[in-house]
């Protein structure tokens, strides 16, 4: 199972945008959906229809070769934004919300299932690649009176990539076996919102990233080579991050003399609701406020607020693995066994809550960020208990790739 010659990838993607302008009510809103189950598959099967018989391969003292490569992208865009219609002030009300929820779940797999039955095998190689990429981004802004900016960036990343023996009757080569699995994975969760409101601004932004990745090479039954080198081999560089920000600004601009416009800033407020107040009790006991219910402007109920949120959260599992399981029993009269692990683990949250307030103007300004990381990364090449092994040497390695000697987390 092959991707072809010209390193072909398979692309996966959603794209929302929307915008609006208006001087009253602007609403924007984006959904971007996208969903993946990627699979990859060389593998020869077992009972899969619980009949109690198997899969038999003779090779004839040839070779037995299973080949898997999987190579993918997810992308994910969601926009919104409120501006003003053409020539006019912001709305009264701009609210743009936007998001993007990004869902891959990849499987790429070289595998004997278990009870296959393989005969005079000469030699054996099992080999699974895998290389996916998913980019989620969301943005939003909006301007208005009361402007509103919720955004919600989410990345859900599953890879798993195996090179892998079933368990079963004992495997007998002439020659030897290699076992191989090699993965590469990248996840990026960006929110991005700006909001600006005259009265009232609040920009919330959240992105979230769970990527989990599981590299194995192992073996479920015994193996009795030959001439040659039994070896499993996991190799893994991942990487993981998110970021959230949130900008937000509010307040009336001031005039040419430093001050802000009339009955905009906080003191103006106070007075002009004060006036309103008295006037509206003056009418009542007068008996001349009519029938109507008393409202006030609201451009004139109060002083501005501009509160900022941003929550970036990532959670980087990573899981790379080379082993022989207990109980079992790898032998060589002319190899070594080699188990090698090579891993790299990144992962990283960032997060911005910005409060802007460049004429003096806000009354209450909130700036609040949360970031969590998360970062699991176990590398491990072991042989387990009760094994019994009878090669002609045994090395076991673990380590990070030799490109960046340490895990950044």
């Amino acid at each position: 199972a092959l991707m072809d010659a010209n390193d072909a990838t398979n692309d996966f993607s959603a794209e929302a945008i929307s915008g609006t302008g208006a001087s009253n009510v602007g609403v924007a809103g984006s959904l971007a959906l996208n969903v993946v189950i990627n699979n990859t598959e060389a593998y020869i099967e077992g009972d899969e229809d619980n009949n109690g018989l198997f899969a038999q391969v003779d090779a004839n003292t040839g070779a037995l070769t299973l080949d898997a490569q999987n190579k993918s992208t997810s992308t994910v865009n969601a926009g919104a934004d409120v501006k003003p219609a053409e020539g006019q002030d912001p709305a009264q009300v701009g609210v743009g919300a936007s998001i993007g929820l990004n869902v891959g779940v990849n499987q790429t797999r070289a595998e004997v299932e278990d009870d296959v039955d393989l005969i005079d095998i000469g030699s054996a190689s099992l080999t699974a690649t895998s290389d996916h990429t998913m980019k989620t981004d969301a943005t939003g802004g909006a301007a208005g009176g009361l402007a509103v900016t919720p955004l919600a960036a989410l990345s859900i990343s599953v890879n798993e990539t195996r090179a892998q023996l079933g368990s079963g009757s004992e495997v007998g080569l002439t020659e030897g076996l290699t076992a191989e699995a090699d993965h590469k994975s990248s996840v990026s969760t960006t929110a991005t919102g700006q909001t600006e409101g005259s009265n009232v601004a609040v920009g919330a932004s959240l992105g979230l990233t769970v990527a989990v990745d599981n590299t194995t090479a192992t073996t479920g039954r015994n193996i009795a080579a030959g001439t040659g080198d039994v070896s499993f081999t996991a190799k893994s560089d991942v990487a993981s991050a998110t970021k959230a920000t949130a900008s937000v600004s509010g307040g009336k601009a001031a005039d040419e003399n430093g001050e802000a416009e009339a009955g905009q800033d906080v003191n103006s407020q106070v007075a002009n609701q004060r006036s309103f107040a008295s006037s509206q009790s003056t009418e009542a006991a007068d008996g001349t406020s009519g029938t109507d219910t008393p409202t006030a402007d609201t451009d004139d109920s109060g002083g501005s607020v501009s509160v900022a949120a941003a929550i970036g959260v990532n959670v980087g599992v990573s899981n790379t693995t080379a082993y022989i399981p207990e109980d079992r029993t790898v032998s060589s009269t002319g190899g070594e066994l080699n188990l090698t692990t090579v891993a790299t683990t990144d992962a990283s949250a960032v997060a911005e809550g910005k409060q802007v307030d460049s004429t003096g103007s806000t009354a209450v300004g909130v700036g609040a960020a949360v970031a969590l990381n998360v970062g699991v990364a176990n590398n491990t090449a072991y042989i387990g208990d009760d094994a019994i092994i009878d090669t002609q040497g045994v090395n076991l390695s673990a380590r990070t790739s030799e490109k960046d000697a340490t895990e950044d987390v």
